[in-house]
């Protein structure tokens, strides 16, 4: 189970909202292709009360190397009584340079509160990721949100990864943000700023006990800091202190789970979250 992080990246979804994700996939057939099936649940707490929404998807990633074209279907559940179909087109043009392309009818992403109004949201994205080795990638990502109720959310996103030391089992990584957003000036009970922009860094720090055979217990922690700005609003700080456990017991098993505590800012109010994010992994042969 996963929090939706108001800030990160820039990201414009509202706090106080949990999300799950349970995905199964197939083994790859010969081709390199493969089957799943998801179902996502959202749960949220606002001043209309607990608002619950969800998806149950089923989805082909078809390999078509140097290319994957990843086509999903499903249904919306609870508030959001949608169908939703998607398609994801990813070229690596090289081994260091590729570019997504992406639309989803009855988005993913659609904030609970939008659902509990009845709007819908269909979103585009296009995507470059650069990566010049296994020490740093940067990426960008542009995409729009077209609300039902008149908004069109335009999102730029930019994010750098640099591993700055790795030796035995002492990891340090950075990761720095900068994302922005425009909106449509609509009555909205989601949060719908005007114009915003966010920019931050964060810090992981891990260290990697092996426990035997292909096994390992890892801790770490992260530090992060940003500014975000809002029009209409004075500039705030934001901040992330986090904690995280990850268990390898195989190869083909692993689980992680963690707890943050971080400050966002909405309209000019600043929130003191906590997040707890958890996530198990078992592929089967």
């Amino acid at each position: 189970m996963e929090r939706s992080d108001g800030q990160g990246g820039g990201s414009t979804q509202a706090s106080r909202e949990w999300l799950s994700d349970v995905v199964f996939r197939s083994p790859r057939n010969d081709n390199g292709s493969r089957y799943y099936v998801q179902h996502r649940h959202q749960y949220g707490t606002f001043d209309e009360g607990s608002l619950r929404a969800g998806y149950a998807i089923a989805g082909y990633e078809w390999n078509l190397f140097p290319s994957q074209l990843t086509l999903s279907a499903g249904h919306g559940m609870q508030l959001n009584d949608e169908p939703h179909f998607g398609a994801t087109l990813r070229h690596d043009f090289t081994d260091h340079l590729a570019v997504t392309l992406g639309a989803e009818y009855n988005s993913l992403t659609t904030p609970l509160r939008a659902l509990n109004d009845e709007v819908h949201a269909d979103r585009y994205r296009a995507a470059v990721t650069y990566r010049h080795d296994e020490r740093r990638t940067l990426g960008t990502e542009l995409s729009l949100t077209d609300f039902d109720d008149g908004n069109l959310r335009r999102n730029i996103l930019g994010y750098w990864q640099e591993r700055l030391y790795q030796r035995d089992r002492w990891l340090l990584a950075a990761t720095g943000w900068i994302g922005a957003s425009r909106n449509d000036d609509v009555q909205a009970s989601y949060y719908n700023p005007e114009r915003d922009t966010h920019l931050s860094g964060e810090l992981l720090l891990e260290y990697a006990h092996p426990l035997g055979y292909r096994q390992t217990f890892t801790q770490g922690v992260t530090l992060g800091a940003g500014r975000y700005w809002q029009r209409g609003e004075a500039s705030e700080e934001t901040w992330s202190l986090g904690y995280h456990q990850r268990w390898e017991f195989l190869p083909s098993v692993s689980l992680e789970y963690g707890i943050a505590r971080e400050r966002a800012v909405y309209d000019g109010q600043a929130e003191h979250d906590t997040v707890l994010t958890g996530a198990l992994v078992w592929r089967f042969p």
